[in-house]
């Protein structure tokens, strides 16, 4: 985000928050309880959203030195990720070319030197070229790397790592997050590091997640003495950046930017923002810290969810703000669960026909339309 544009988002937050309102559109839609709760739909989903886009896989600073693999799974999918050499990246699938069998099990490994694959001893390179196998003679040779482990298209920006699952695909990272992009590495996300990294499985569809950080409508009353404890309620500046999405959440002290220099005004100080990215990434910045969350389906009515916090390498990782940041995340997130695998539970016994999206929740009926698309095949990277 550059000097204009901040200032510009400030004037704006700062006229909402004197108004005490959110920006609205004039339209009210409804949801089919279905899309949660259909295992149609969820193999849909699964094969277009989950294959299709460029999804969040891990963090740059957990891959530092050249050899330094991360093992993880995207919706089912098992990948692996490697720093090269030249100090790029490298992503494979995470399946011998033998026979299938998972060569590196879940988890971050510095310095590799070989990957072994334990069924029948197939070896290979951390960047999945094939080293060796034992009696050679017996099968195919390797030309043109047909043994290699699969490759996936990579690419990171600020600070974060996404993978294409869809081998062949090409992958143009900056035109595909366009402005969420270009705001992202403007606040020098990439200079930061990740640590407390947390993944926990809730009985829940994963849509449910994005659909209540798309909106603060319920912030003071489920919130009001965890994450939404200082903000004004339900006040907030909200951007669709299709099919991704922005919202500035400002804090009472904005009001005191009123009649005062813009030169010195400064975003981050005085609210919080919320990036999401298409289809299951949200990024939250407040002051200098970073928290990404990134959420998997694991079937119509189950979710896990992978979190990690960006936050300046110089600091201890024991900081008292860093502590307390991450507890209110936390607490703040665990009420929005409970909520969430009720409503999942209400929703398998049929006991609502529509779930209703207000004037204020347009975020969240927008990225619903771009689902529709994704799985349709009328939206594309």
């Amino acid at each position: 985000m550059n000097r204009a544009e901040e200032i510009a988002l400030i004037e704006r937050g700062l006229a909402l928050a004197l108004a005490r309102r959110s920006d609205t559109r004039d339209q009210v839609s409804a949801l089919d309880p279905s899309r949660y709760t259909s295992e149609a739909w969820f193999s849909r989903e699964r094969a277009t959203v989950f294959r299709h886009f460029p999804l969040v896989a891990g963090f740059s600073s957990q891959l530092v030195e050249a050899g330094d693999v991360l093992s993880t799974d995207l919706a089912g999918l098992p990948v692996l990720l490697t720093r090269t050499t030249g100090g790029g990246l490298r992503a494979s699938i995470n399946a011998c070319r033998h026979r299938g069998v998972t060569v590196l099990e879940p988890g971050c490994y510095r310095s590799k030197k070989a990957l072994s694959c334990r069924f029948h001893g197939w070896t290979y390179a951390p960047t999945g070229e094939l080293r060796s196998m034992p009696e050679r003679e017996a099968f195919p040779s390797n030309e043109g790397g047909q043994l290699d482990l699969v490759a996936l298209p990579v690419a990171e920006l600020a600070g974060l790592i996404f993978v294409l699952p869809t081998p062949g695909a090409s992958l143009d990272l900056g035109a595909w997050l366009g402005k969420v992009g270009e705001d992202l590495e403007g606040f020098g996300l990439a200079g930061l590091r990740m640590v407390r990294p947390s993944t926990r499985t809730r009985a829940h569809n994963w849509k449910m997640y994005l659909d209540a950080t798309l909106e603060s409508y319920h912030i003071p009353s489920l919130h009001s003495s965890t994450g939404g404890a200082g903000w004004f309620a339900r006040v907030g500046a909200f951007d669709s950046l299709w099919p991704h999405a922005r919202a500035m959440l400002p804090e009472p002290s904005l009001l005191e930017l009123e009649d005062t220099d813009p030169a010195g005004w400064e975003l981050r100080r005085h609210a919080g923002l919320l990036y999401s990215i298409f289809p299951n990434t949200t990024v939250l910045l407040h002051r200098g810290i970073a928290q990404v969350m990134t959420v998997f389906p694991e079937g119509p009515g189950r979710a896990v969810l992978r979190s990690g916090m960006l936050a300046s390498p110089t600091d201890d990782d024991g900081g008292e703000l860093r502590h307390a940041y991450y507890q209110t995340y936390w607490q703040t997130m665990e009420e929005d669960f409970q909520v969430l695998e009720s409503m999942q539970a209400n929703l398998g016994v049929g006991a609502t026909e529509r779930l209703l999206v207000g004037r204020q929740e347009f975020l969240m009926a927008d990225y619903h339309r771009a689902i529709d698309a994704a799985v349709e095949g009328s939206l594309k990277p």
